[in-house]
């Protein structure tokens, strides 16, 4: 997905498309979703980034970067997140919104 060019603190993505694997939430319609960038640099004992295991490798969504993003950024599909494991990360977003 392209992210585009980052403002402050928010995340990056990398090369001239400024491409970022982000996590897909919540689609609301065919034009937009709330997602969430994955990252494979792990922050320990970090309440704003939350580890999951993908075919091996360790990948950290990056909790306090969710966000509405176009459907128009899309570049490509990269997987799926197990159901068991999107539960979880959904269950780690409501303990950062306090929802």
């Amino acid at each position: 997905m392209s992210v585009g060019v980052n403002i402050g603190h928010e995340q990056d993505g990398k090369n001239e498309s400024f491409e970022r694997p982000v996590l897909v939430i919540r689609k609301f319609n065919s034009d937009s979703f709330i997602g969430v960038p994955l990252s494979t640099a792990i922050k320990e004992n970090n309440p704003f980034y939350f580890d999951f295991i993908y075919k091996g490798e360790r990948i950290s969504v990056i909790l306090s970067q969710i966000r509405l993003f176009s459907a128009k950024r899309l570049l490509r599909y990269m997987y799926k997140v197990p159901r068991g494991g999107f539960i979880k990360i959904q269950d780690e977003l409501r303990k950062v919104l306090k929802l």
